[in-house]
């Protein structure tokens, strides 16, 4: 139950703040409805490291490639903000 509330703190928090909180997400949708996620964000002091804070499919939606295909996108995003290690 503590990990649904730090997630959704962190989900606020990155809503409220935007990129000054550090925290960026990566949602999968089928049909309008979210099946999954990605949070990460830069690690402070560090150069072009990242964190994958959390990476999550609905169990109904699980074994279907979502969770490999939230993993491809967040690294694309790592690598563009200039991230090169996870």
């Amino acid at each position: 139950m503590e990990e649904i509330f730090v997630a959704n703190d962190l989900a606020h928090q990155s809503l409220n703040l935007g990129p000054e909180s550090g925290y960026f997400f990566i949602i999968a949708e089928i049909s309008g409805q979210v099946v999954g996620y990605t949070c990460y964000g830069p690690i402070v002091g560090t150069a072009g490291r990242f964190d994958l804070y959390w990476i999550v499919v609905h169990p109904a939606y699980q074994g279907r490639g979502i969770g490999r295909r939230l993993l491809e996108e967040t690294e694309r995003a790592i690598w563009n903000a200039g991230g090169r290690r996870v």
